[in-house]
């Protein structure tokens, strides 16, 4: 690389000599991240350091000193660079925010967003202890103010601001970072901003790229989503990169453009079928579907269609198609979404029956066809009850169809909300089922027939707690690893705070605390079901951040709802506007549960019917 920018030189031939010093500035970079060519090294060398005073090279404080190398080269290189040529090269200032951004994977920004923080006040963001976030983020806009469609750039930036409090994108500019382009010599800030303030973040720098007095919310990546959406999910040209398609969906659903989010979560599903028939594997394929139903999900009832759609049955313990315990140790939000789940949300509940008696069909006939082949001594371990009646029981029922404790709580879970809404459907509008291709509901008597069908709910909330509780449901397994994901065996940092860490331990008690809930409501029993709901929102607000969301159900809505029909108005219209204001702006659910509490408010009216006219709720687990 050395030599063929002294060639370039020699020649005058500026653009060559100009790639050539990027290819330089990268490969320098690159030598120092593997240990080769280290300040002291002559030019060239590709001697390791016998000294390393960290240890193994694949163990934690090794990669961190490597990737600390990595971007010490990389910043002198890209500096030098510009010293020279006085001028922006995105290309070189993407790779440094991404070098940035390694350093602290997933943990750049802290903030405060409890009852210290006045309601709808500006939360304050600072950056987490070790990380370059600023850094990242100053480089980002550098290179998108040289490029505004760069991929790498605009990619990173929706990483980089996505996860920052949304309540903020209320005090955002249409330019929020400023690049001085009046040539005045001062940093313009716009003054709305400032709201009379001394500075928003007073530990962020200031200055020009700086975000000292920047409103820190999602809004800060919405031109870069706006990007990947033009260049990749338009025009047929998800083909190109769906990921890229799909990335701007996770802006767009956390600033409440819903439909937007669906439109690029639909280019890359649609992209990512067409590399399938291709015999190509697509990247995070399942990680798409689950964004697309998040966003249709939040449209409410109007987007129940695509939602169940994509969906995928559960399957059973021993099915090939069984995707209920597929990585049931592992992320939720990184796989695909089981059809339980998304017909429980739009209370269909007789189609939770159709599934579960479906499921309980086929694995009975598997555990047959195994006795069948095996013998009799494979019976001694075969799971399927010699007396009938016996599979009618909740424990029994879930260790049949699933083979974790992950799997076997989200059926509790579903079963036990189904079956005290009678597996009725609770929603009233026209099209009152929603059916798989082929689907005949002309006689639902073998459904209503299934053991599942005869085990009441208590038994169900049992059971799931009791899964809940178990020492096998762990948020913390050292032996889970996923391959390209978990960081060197499960070990060190990086997967203590991952984002991809699996949390099915708090998932399970959020099930638990939800169906308690529920049971209480529907009894009237609003002070208990209060108190459950209020647990399941405490366990969910611990959850870490991830897009779409570890589980699938905001228990405020639930809690709001509850609110509303225990004669709480005011309070249930203060859930709903803090939900709207700071978790899922626009979303249709807390939407319409803020609009019902807030005609209960202004009509002095603490009385609530235990059911709404037209079926409305924000939550149809607990509601109808």
């Amino acid at each position: 690389a050395a030599r063929d920018v002294a060639a370039a030189t020699d020649a005058g031939d500026e653009i060559a000599a100009a790639r050539a010093e990027k290819v330089l500035v990268l490969s320098e970079a690159e030598a120092a991240f593997f240990g080769t060519n280290v300040f002291d090294h002559p030019l060239g060398s590709t001697r390791e350091d016998p000294n390393d005073p960290l240890g193994h090279p694949d163990g934690e404080l090794a990669q961190k000193d490597a990737h600390d190398r990595y971007l010490r080269v990389l910043e002198m290189g890209i500096e030098s660079l510009l010293a020279r040529t006085f001028s922006d090269d995105p290309d070189l200032l993407a790779i440094l925010g991404e070098a940035c951004m390694n350093l602290t994977p997933w943990r750049y920004w802290n903030w405060t967003l409890d009852s210290i923080v006045e309601a709808g006040a500006y939360v304050e963001v600072r950056v987490v202890k070790g990380a370059r976030a600023q850094d990242a983020l100053a480089a980002l806009f550098r290179a998108t103010a040289a490029d505004a469609s760069h991929p790498l750039a605009n990619h990173l930036t929706v990483h980089l601001t996505e996860a920052l409090p949304i309540r903020n994108a209320r005090f955002a500019s249409e330019n929020p970072i400023s690049s001085d382009d009046d040539d005045d010599g001062v940093d313009d800030v716009d003054d709305g901003w400032k709201k009379n303030q001394t500075s928003l973040n007073p530990s962020l720098r200031a200055g020009k790229y700086g975000a000292r007095d920047v409103a820190m919310s999602p809004r800060l990546g919405e031109a870069a989503a706006d990007a990947l959406f033009s260049s990749f999910a338009k025009h047929s040209r998800a083909g190109v990169s769906p990921h890229l398609a799909h990335m701007a969906a996770h802006t767009y659903a956390r600033v409440g453009r819903f439909r937007s989010a669906l439109d690029a979560s639909l280019a890359a599903t649609r992209a990512d079928d067409a590399l399938t028939r291709g015999c190509v594997w697509p990247y995070g394929e399942a990680h798409n579907r689950a964004m697309l139903i998040a966003a249709a999900t939040s449209l409410g009832p109007e987007g129940e269609r695509v939602a169940l759609a994509a969906a995928v049955d559960p399957g059973t313990a021993e099915s090939p198609s069984g995707f209920l315990d597929q990585h049931a140790d592992f992320l939720t939000a990184f796989h695909d979404v089981p059809k339980l789940l998304v017909a429980a949300r739009f209370g269909r509940w007789r189609l939770v029956l159709r599934l579960a008696a479906e499921t309980e069909r086929r694995a009975v006939n598997e555990a047959l066809a195994l006795l069948a082949e095996r013998g009799a001594e494979t019976g001694k371990k075969n799971k399927l009850p010699a007396d009938a009646e016996k599979l009618a029981v909740a424990e029994t029922w879930t260790d049949l169809v699933s083979s974790t404790p992950y799997g076997r709580a989200q059926w509790a879970y579903v079963m036990g909300l189904a079956a005290s809404r009678a597996f009725e459907d609770a929603n009233p509008r026209a099209e009152a089922h929603v059916h798989s291709e082929g689907e005949d509901d002309s006689n639902d008597a073998w459904i209503f027939a299934a053991a599942a069908a005869k085990v009441p709910p208590e038994r169900w909330l049992k059971h799931l707690r009791d899964l809940a509780a178990s020492p096998a449901m762990t948020d913390f397994d050292e032996h889970t690893v996923v391959p390209g994901v978990s960081a060197r065996g499960g070990a060190g940092a990086f997967h203590e705070f991952s984002p991809f860490r699996h949390v099915k331990k708090r998932l399970a008690l959020i099930a638990a605390h939800v169906l308690g809930g529920a049971l209480h409501a529907r009894a009237n029993e609003y002070a208990e079901a209060l108190e459950s709901l209020a647990a399941a929102a405490r366990v969910h607000a611990s959850l870490p951040y991830m897009e779409p969301e570890h589980w699938y159900l905001p228990p405020k809505l639930c809690l709001g709802e509850v609110q509303l029909r225990a004669g709480k108005p005011l309070d249930a219209l203060r859930t709903f506007a803090a939900e709207l204001r700071d978790a899922r702006p626009n979303d249709a659910w807390a939407t319409e549960g803020e609009r019902r509490a807030r005609e209960r408010v202004e009509a002095g009216d603490d009385v609530f019917p235990s059911a709404s006219e037209d079926g409305t709720t924000a939550c149809f687990e607990v509601f109808p």
